[in-house]
């Protein structure tokens, strides 16, 4: 399937015995598996309380069934075990529009639903007698003679005609649902499957197929070899690389690297439909920029979604991006940041005010997210943050809060943590992040061209997705910063004010100090106990992470209805003071899955100390941020180090500047010795 054209999607009816863990299957694949970002897992109507435990179902009543059905809501509808189930209408929309769709459906309705004309395949789950008694008895949902009838075998053949698939689900969980989803993609019409390669290709996209493949003289026809392949209703471009070893490569599968695998949520095995890759849609749109035009929001659309879809040569993606950094003028920011945001998970509140806060980064420590949502969520305001991980620092916001608690959530488990406490701290490589800002930043970065302009649009797309009506910016400011001066900052903050105001979205941003790190610990452990820290109002916690914390939430706060302008930042110290800032994270982190309790640094330690006496005029924060990383972070979350002066401090020659934690000896040397090389700490001689 091109992304020219659109197929028809299919509904996959899955199919077994009560007991044989159809649902938890289907929930863990779309959960877990990146592949299956645009298969849709329908929701049953079933004349049974909400809070009935089980699946995750629409709950109605005898008359509200009774109604929808005589009203045509629904597209197919059966009796089982005294309750009334039914299937929605709307499932072919979805179908039109390319998607699969998958439902839990009784197989006596088979017949009815292929009836109907839709493109239909089954699966059918399988497992012993005695694991689904197993199963039965440890939902709790029915008694022993229910469980005992459920039990019961259907004779039941599949319609002729309709492709049918059985797998067995009687094993361990992970295996089940690694074969639901090879099962999967060969009902949605895979014929190539996958084989794994052990080879590490980085960044970069690339199907390899052997020389002797069928389309071998079609794809090396192309001005650029590529492959088009589709992962359950999902096209993606790969990059092709050729093999001349059947051994290595059968002719008839695409190898991929582990990297690969991991990065579309794929599984060895599984069969995906491929074809040459036509020329990508944006094609004309991108040329168009090259030579100075401005893009409307729907050309920019054609040439990211695109760009996500790996249809462009590294070249071209190189040349669009560049065009944007030198030439992209107001308007066209505001039709950018629409554009990406049609291609990043979209989240839907339902509320009149969503909250949220982002910094542009740069400085060592500055973990005030982890103390901010809290405060905010304790008043009552809605603020779901989804952070990054560390690229090139120490830590990101993410690595410290996967301390505490799950941040792989998905668009489904994000929305239960916020219904459940107002706020959520996640990763945002299930949400707002996209193919588009990986493709970016493997080009951005190395060409230097991350300029303010595109973040902006990056930015304030992903939070235009999310829902977001009400945010805060941090423009941490300094020599060393991202903003490296207070004209760019003004200048920066303008814009994010203005795209934000057209964009429907109230912006506010700050210009903070960005001349040295925030907070006492770099790394993140030593991270997570300043937060700690803050949240229990101890008197050694980091004033300065405090304060700014407290500034934001109080910015933020300053916002809702119920509170008096400029009485922000009254509202959240109080909030910190009595407790409840701390109580409501403890929510967050039990709603997101809770882990173990933060550990002590690393065993290995090390002060560096200052080599004469005066006082501290400069700190390098990149510095600081190499010698951090070198001590293991953030892959070593027990490793870092914990500063013990400040910018403006006098100190004594001897007194040590910064504490290093390590987890190996090896590594304690190796980061004293370049830390001891040239310190972090510019040092003016007392007079």
């Amino acid at each position: 399937m091109s992304s020219q054209t659109q197929s028809r999607g299919k509904l996959v009816l899955v199919v077994g015995p009560s007991g044989a863990g159809k649902d938890t299957l289907m929930e863990r694949a779309l959960t877990d598996y990146a592949c299956t970002q645009h298969v849709i897992l329908t929701r049953r109507v079933i004349t049974r309380p909400a809070d009935a435990g089980g699946e995750d179902h629409q709950a109605m009543d005898e008359s509200d069934f009774d109604d929808s059905l005589a009203a045509g809501e629904f597209l197919i509808h059966w009796d089982a075990h005294g309750l009334r189930y039914a299937l929605r209408a709307d499932i072919r929309n979805e179908i039109d529009q390319g998607r699969t769709v998958l439902a839990n459906v009784s197989r006596k309705v088979i017949g009815a639903i292929v009836e109907l004309g839709l493109p239909v395949a089954v699966i059918e789950v399988t497992a012993s007698r005695e694991v689904r008694a197993r199963r039965l008895s440890m939902r709790g949902r029915e008694t022993a003679g229910d469980i005992l009838a459920r039990l019961k075998t259907l004779d039941w053949q599949a319609p002729a005609g309709i492709a049918h698939y059985r797998i067995d689900n009687g094993a361990d969980l992970t295996s089940g649902v690694e074969r639901f989803l090879v099962t999967l993609a060969s009902a949605c019409g895979g014929d190539t499957p996958i084989r794994h390669l052990p080879i590490d290709t980085g960044p970069r996209l690339i199907g390899f197929l052997s020389l002797r493949h069928p389309l071998r003289d079609a794809i090396q026809a192309l001005s650029a070899p590529r492959v088009e392949i589709n992962i359950l209703g999902r096209p993606l471009v790969l990059e092709v690389q050729w093999v001349d070893d059947d051994h290595w490569l059968p002719s008839d599968a695409i190898g991929l690297s582990r990297g690969t695998l991991a990065r579309l949520g794929l599984i060895a095995g599984m069969p995906l439909q491929l074809q040459p890759a036509p020329p990508p849609a944006g094609s004309v749109a991108l040329r168009r920029k090259l030579r100075g035009y401005s893009l409307n929001e729907e050309e920019f659309f054609r040439v990211v979604h695109d760009i996500a879809d790996n249809r462009f040569d590294e070249a071209s993606t190189g040349a669009f991006l560049a065009s944007l950094a030198n030439h992209l003028d107001d308007t066209e920011i505001i039709e950018l940041t629409r554009a990406r945001a049609r291609i990043a998970q979209t989240l839907h509140w339902n509320r009149p005010m969503v909250v949220d806060k982002h910094s542009m980064g740069g400085l060592p420590g500055s973990r005030i997210t982890l103390i901010v949502i809290p405060i905010v969520a304790a008043h009552g305001l809605t603020i779901p943050k989804a952070s990054s991980r560390a690229i090139t620092s120490p830590a990101g916001t993410a690595d410290t809060m996967a301390l505490f608690a799950d941040v792989e959530l998905g668009p489904d488990d994000v929305r239960r943590v916020v219904n459940g406490a107002n706020g959520c701290i996640v990763w945002n490589g299930r949400l707002s992040h996209t193919p588009f800002d990986d493709m970016t930043n493997a080009i951005v970065r190395p060409l230097d061209l991350d300029s303010a302009r595109m973040s902006v649009a990056s930015i304030l797309s992903k939070k235009l997705a999310a829902g977001v009506t009400h945010l805060v910016v941090d423009l941490p400011t300094g020599p060393q910063a991202k903003l490296q001066t207070l004209d760019k900052a003004e200048e920066l903050k303008q814009l994010m004010e203005s795209v934000g105001a057209a964009l429907g979205m109230q912006v506010l941003a700050r210009i903070t100090d960005g001349t040295q790190p925030v907070g006492k610990g770099i790394g993140p452990n030593l991270e997570a106990r300043d937060v700690l820290q803050v949240l229990d109002n101890a008197p050694d916690a980091p004033r300065d992470l405090r304060d700014k914390a407290l500034d934001f939430a109080g910015a933020l706060l300053d916002w809702a209805p119920d509170i008096a302008p400029g009485q922000g930042r009254a509202r959240a110290e109080a909030l910190l003071a009595g407790g409840h800032a701390r109580a409501q994270f403890e929510r967050i982190v039990d709603l997101q899955g809770r882990r173990q309790p933060p550990a002590a640094p690393g065993a290995f330690w090390a002060d560096i100390e200052a080599q004469r006496s005066g006082r501290i005029r400069h700190v390098d924060i990149w510095r600081l941020n190499s010698i951090a990383r070198l001590t293991g972070a953030p892959g070593d979350s027990l490793a870092g180090l914990d500063l013990a002066v400040r910018k403006g401090d006098d100190v004594r020659s001897g007194q040590p500047l910064y504490r290093l934690f390590t987890s190996t000896q090896h590594a304690l040397e190796r980061v004293v010795a370049f830390a001891r090389a040239g310190n972090a700490f510019e040092i003016a001689e007392e007079p």
